[in-house]
């Protein structure tokens, strides 16, 4: 499956997993410039409407909490017959809709 190297909006980006303390506090070290460049970029894939971010929760609250409205991802788009291999993501995902966390925004609240 294709994908391409895009900035998305913060607000749009549904988290798969609660922040870790040490990750939050290393990544909070790192210019904005360099939050964005380091790789491997976080995956955003889209399923059932929602644009479903991986490996980039983090840096996502990090991002968020200084106020940046935008960031630098590995669109994926839709997974199609690959639904399969997200399952544990989404069901995470949804977990965290039912704790009303539904942008890296509401992460903050667990730093």
């Amino acid at each position: 499956m294709e994908s391409e190297i895009r900035k998305v909006k913060l607000k749009d980006l549904q988290p798969t997993d609660i922040t870790r303390e040490k990750t939050i506090s290393y990544l909070a070290t790192l210019t904005t410039e360099e939050l964005n460049r380091l790789e491997p970029l976080p995956q955003v894939w889209f399923v059932e409407e929602t644009m479903v971010l991986l490996d980039g929760n983090n840096r996502s609250a990090v991002l968020a909490q200084r106020g940046e409205q935008e960031m630098l991802v590995e669109y994926r788009g839709n997974p199609g017959q690959y639904a399969f291999l997200l399952t544990e993501d989404i069901e995470n995902a949804r977990r965290l809709v039912d704790r009303s966390i539904t942008s890296p925004y509401e992460l903050l609240k667990n730093i």
